[in-house]
Parts: C-alpha cells; sequence; structure tokens
C-alpha cells in the first residue's frame, strides 16, 4: 500500500511540475509573485531530475557467451503494485548461475521505484536474490535500502 501512496505522489508531483512548467513558458508571471521562491525550487528540481538521467541501457553487458546456456525464470515478489521477475542464465555444462548474465526487473506500477539487481546466491532451499530498491522523485533517488528474496526451487521455471 505503501508503495502505491508514493507512486500517486510521483504522479501529482510530475503533473505539478508541468503544470508550474507550462505556466512559466507561457509568460504568466503573476502566478509565481505571491511564492516565487517556492515555486523556483519546484521548477529547478524538475528541471535537474529530467537533465540529469541516465540510460540503463548503457550499462548492460552485451558480451556474448561461447558456452551453452539455459534459461530459467522465476516470479520472485508479486504484491498488488509491482512485482519483480527474476531471469537466471546457468552454464549447461555445470549448472552454475551466471552472475553477470542473470537479471531482475521490476514489473508493474512502479512510479516512483527503481531495483538494481545484485546478486543470486544459491543454497539447499532454493535461491536468494539480492538488490537495492530505490524510492526517486522525478527520477531523483531518495533513499535506497537492500531487500532480499528467498526463492524456492518449484518457483523457477527452465526455459526451452
Amino acid at each position: 500500500m505503501v508503495h502505491l501512496i508514493w507512486g500517486i505522489i510521483n504522479i501529482l508531483f510530475f503533473v505539478s511540475w508541468i503544470y508550474l512548467a507550462i505556466k512559466f513558458l507561457s509568460g504568466n508571471r503573476s502566478f509565481f509573485k505571491r511564492h516565487s521562491k517556492f515555486y523556483t525550487l519546484i521548477l529547478v528540481f524538475g528541471f535537474i531530475s529530467f537533465v540529469s538521467g541516465r540510460s540503463e541501457a548503457d550499462e548492460q553487458n552485451t558480451d556474448h557467451l561461447d558456452s551453452p546456456t539455459v534459461l530459467q525464470f522465476a516470479k520472485v515478489n508479486e504484491t498488488l503494485t509491482y512485482g519483480i521477475d527474476l531471469t537466471l542464465v546457468r552454464d549447461k555444462e555445470t549448472g552454475m548461475v551466471i552472475q553477470d548474465r542473470s537479471q531482475s526487473s521490476l514489473e508493474g506500477f512502479v512510479s516512483g521505484l527503481g531495483w538494481k539487481h545484485f546478486s543470486v546466491l544459491e543454497n539447499e532451499n532454493g535461491l536468494e536474490l539480492t538488490g537495492f530498491l530505490s524510492w526517486k522523485i522525478l527520477g531523483l533517488p531518495l533513499y535506497s535500502q537492500t531487500k532480499t528474496f528467498c526463492i524456492s526451487k518449484d518457483q523457477v521455471k527452465t526455459i526451452n
């Protein structure tokens, strides 16, 4: 529920920033006379968040593996608003998880949230997925927390 409220706050903040930017660019300066410092702070904060944004595609590793691999898929954490999907890449010969190739992603209503995959560890009960969940406003991270999810072996499905 907290994630849903945080997403709605992010949408409202974005819509108010668009409204203020349109008012400012249209030349309606009388709107800003009462609380000019507050509105200027919001406009500058929004502008900085858009300018400083970076693409996650730049961080992806594009090297190809020469050895045969096996893909496995698991739904990790399903809540009312979002879920985390895990894609495991295993070496076909040894069965070991290839950490550089395995990835997880946040899906669903994720406004104001970010997920960064850190590691996947195997134990006798299944898998442990660790990553960072970031709380953002207009794309700028305000708080990050480490999250660890336990995945049982029956949740993991092999993709042929």
